[in-house]
């Protein structure tokens, strides 16, 4: 859209996207409270949590990737021997 104050020049279209602000907004409240939850939880209970996504198959999070296959092997396969 031409600016009418100076010809030539175009000013900016004003574009309201309401839907990914609420995303945004959602996305920050569950990081808050999943923050605040991790902050309330004991060692131990950490400690089983890390343990247990270490185990965690890759290919229930993506199924191209292979069977059978832990996390933590994948991670330590992927980045080439550098710690988790």
């Amino acid at each position: 859209m031409l600016c009418a104050n100076f010809p030539g020049r175009y000013e900016p279209l004003r574009v309201s996207n309401m839907g990914m602000r609420q995303t945004i907004l959602h996305l920050s409240f569950l990081i808050l409270t999943f923050c605040s939850w991790v902050s309330g939880q004991s060692a131990n209970e950490k400690t089983a949590a890390v343990q247990r996504v270490k185990a965690l198959l890759v290919s229930s999070l993506d199924r191209s990737l292979p069977p059978k296959v832990t996390l933590e092997f994948f991670l330590e396969y992927e980045g080439e021997g550098g710690s988790i």
